[in-house]
């Protein structure tokens, strides 16, 4: 019979599950001993072994305590930290870990903050797709979708290799103005999903605005006659 380390999901579902006169009891992030032949019906009630937060790609564990720093090396990794010094452990080594002593760390479910836009200004008149600025301060692996866009279509949310970019919509309005909007952050086991932004704005600029601006910058730069 082998031994599986396993915990309930990160949702809080299922602590406690209980058949053929046996009860298993946890919470999300803190493992305990399952018979094999029971892992698969935790399995099926949304327990794992070894699994993630929402988030993240590996798990915390502390060294075992007695003094000093601990340095364990296996498969080519290495991990070292000192005493009560978190490190961040990669899932399939957790099992080498805690069987040389070294203990898992409760998960904390990750908190969606408040988005902002890394430029919020484009110029009447601009192709849609072009970009408006980047979203910032989002959660790995999560989905962002407006909400309450003051003008149908003028602005659009695309997904770049992982970053979310605010673009130029399809009907953008043509003239100055300004656009107001809220953004809906979702990540599944997050804290506060869904996690809403409000009261952002993009603003819609005249071509000569943009042009008087870049006149200006470049006279103030000019050096002063002595």
């Amino acid at each position: 019979m082998a031994i599986i380390q396993m915990w309930p999901q990160y949702q809080g579902l299922r602590n406690s599950i209980s058949f053929d006169g046996r009860t298993y009891s946890s919470i999300p992030g803190v493992s305990i001993p399952v018979p094999d032949f029971d892992s698969a019906v935790l399995q099926a009630n949304g327990w794992t072994a070894y699994a993630t937060i929402a988030g993240k790609a590996t798990i915390t564990m502390l060294p075992p305590a007695g003094g000093g720093a601990v340095t364990i090396s296996f498969e080519g990794r290495q991990y070292s930290a000192a005493q009560g010094v978190p490190v961040e452990a990669l899932p399939f080594d957790a099992p080498i870990l805690q069987a040389n002593g070294w203990t898992l760390v409760q998960g904390q479910a990750v908190t969606l903050q408040a988005l902002a836009l890394s430029a919020n200004s484009f110029t009447a008149g601009a192709a849609q797709g072009t970009l408006v600025g980047n979203v910032q301060n989002t959660a790995a692996g999560s989905a962002v979708a407006l909400s309450n866009l003051s003008v149908a279509g003028s602005l659009q949310l695309v997904n770049v290799s992982g970053t979310w970019q605010m673009q130029v919509g399809p009907s953008a309005p043509g003239s100055p103005g300004t656009l107001t909007f809220a953004l809906v952050e979702t990540l599944a086991g997050a804290a506060n999903s869904p996690n809403t932004t409000s009261g952002l704005a993009v603003n819609e600029t005249a071509a000569g605005d943009t042009l008087q601006l870049a006149l200006q910058v470049a006279v103030d730069s000019l050096p002063i006659a002595a």
